[in-house]
Parts: structure tokens; C-alpha cells; sequence
């Protein structure tokens, strides 16, 4: 007798839902508005889902391992471990956010804050475009044979110059206008200055 064949529930209130418990009347469903139908739990609203998808108003989702994407099984994002959230696209996880706070790109294991690593030969790019190629900064971090490069287009660093900075003073200053080289000064005057 609690449902009837062709009858309607009314539509009931956070405070008073028209579907409820015997025991426990402020938890249960209420008729939020046209089309949209919301979660109780002791008198307040958890959860409500209409056209536009489900929108939790309190607490938390708990889900025991990943996120999955809709016909797309092999993007997720999941929670592999105690304190641990990766990022997985294709199949293959390419971020991790360990317990200690590191953040690993492309390795399962990150040693450091952030740990970047990869086969390919480009690991790091930093870019902004200008309005055509030849105004393109950039600063990419590569491997080729072993060694480190660092590339760019038009300048380098905020001043026109890259600088390798030591505790107290500038230790190495390549000028990008000039092409000059300093060791021990920020202002080299000759093709390569030591001071």
C-alpha cells in the first residue's frame, strides 16, 4: 500500500521529502523543482540531479578507486594508493601526486617536488607567442646526445639576458643583444668578460 499503480508522490520539502523511512522522515527525495529531484539526509540537501547531470550541495563523493570517463574506460583518474591521486589518458598514467607532495609527469616514482621525465626528446617547454613566429619566447629544456640545451627565439630571460645565478651575485651572464659573456659581472664589455 505504499505505492499505488498510476499515482503520483506529492511533491515534498527538504524539510518533509515525499519519499521517506519509517523512523527517519527528514531523509529520503523531494520534487526540488520541474525536472529536478533532490537527496535529504537529516533534513538537509545532499545531492540533486536534473537535466544538467547530478550536483552534490554537501559532504563528499567517495568512490573506492577511479573516476571514469563515459565510453572512454581508459581515461580516468584514480586513487591508487593512501594519499596518492594519478591522472591516466590511453591506458597509461602520465601524472601522480604522491603522499610526500611530489608531483611526477611521466614517472611513477617522482624523487623531487616536480619530476619530469621522458623518452622523447623534448621534456620541457615554456612558450608565449607573439603575434608571428619570429616573436615567439621560449625557453625548452631538451636532451640531445646526453647534454642539456636550452633554446630560444628572440630573447633570453626578462633582460635580453640568460643569467646563472649564485648565492650572493651573478655568477655567468650571456647578453642576448650583445652576444657577449660575462664571469663574475652582469655588464660584460667584451666578447667574453672576466672580472
Amino acid at each position: 500500500d505504499y505505492l499505488n499503480a498510476g499515482g503520483n508522490f506529492p511533491a515534498g520539502s527538504l524539510g518533509a521529502p515525499s519519499i521517506t523511512f519509517i523512523g527517519d522522515e527528514n531523509t529520503g527525495l523531494f520534487r526540488k523543482s520541474g525536472g529536478s529531484v533532490g537527496f535529504v539526509s537529516d533534513a538537509t540537501e545532499i545531492a540533486n540531479f536534473d537535466s544538467n547531470g547530478i550536483t552534490i550541495s554537501s559532504g563528499n563523493i567517495i568512490i573506492p578507486d577511479s573516476i571514469i570517463h563515459n565510453g572512454d574506460t581508459n581515461t580516468k583518474i584514480r586513487f591508487p594508493a593512501a594519499d596518492t591521486v594519478t591522472v591516466e589518458t590511453g591506458g597509461s598514467e602520465r601524472l601522480r601526486v604522491d603522499s610526500s607532495g611530489n608531483v611526477g609527469i611521466g614517472t611513477t616514482s617522482p624523487d623531487t617536488l616536480l619530476d619530469v621525465s621522458s623518452s622523447d626528446d623534448a621534456v620541457v617547454r615554456i612558450q608565449s607567442e607573439g603575434s608571428d613566429a619570429t616573436d615567439d619566447a621560449r625557453l625548452e629544456i631538451k636532451t640531445t646526445n646526453g647534454t642539456f640545451t636550452i633554446q630560444n627565439d628572440r630573447s633570453l630571460g626578462t633582460s635580453g639576458a640568460l643569467t646563472f645565478a649564485g648565492n650572493t651575485s651573478d655568477n655567468l651572464v650571456i647578453d642576448h643583444d650583445t652576444g657577449t659573456i660575462g664571469q663574475g659581472t652582469t655588464s660584460p664589455d667584451d666578447l667574453f668578460h672576466i672580472s
